[in-house]
């Protein structure tokens, strides 16, 4: 989650603020913001997943405390 809030980061950088009169310098944060926010989405999914086969080899509870 935390690539998605800086791809949102680079995307407002792009849209309203930044250095307007080079033009070329939003189009690079545009692009940053989409490489940075597909980059966060994949390391999220990897997540998931991990999260998915760790439950699925030791259990959905495994990990949790239970209380005494």
């Amino acid at each position: 989650m935390f690539w998605l809030v800086i791809a949102g980061v680079w995307l407002v950088i792009a849209v309203f603020g930044g250095f307007s009169s080079v033009w070329w310098l939003r189009w690079f944060y545009v692009a940053l913001a989409i490489a940075t926010g597909v980059d966060g989405v994949r390391r999220l999914l990897l997540a998931l997943r991990a999260r998915r086969a760790f439950e699925a080899e030791h259990g959905r509870d495994a990990g949790v405390q239970k209380p005494v």
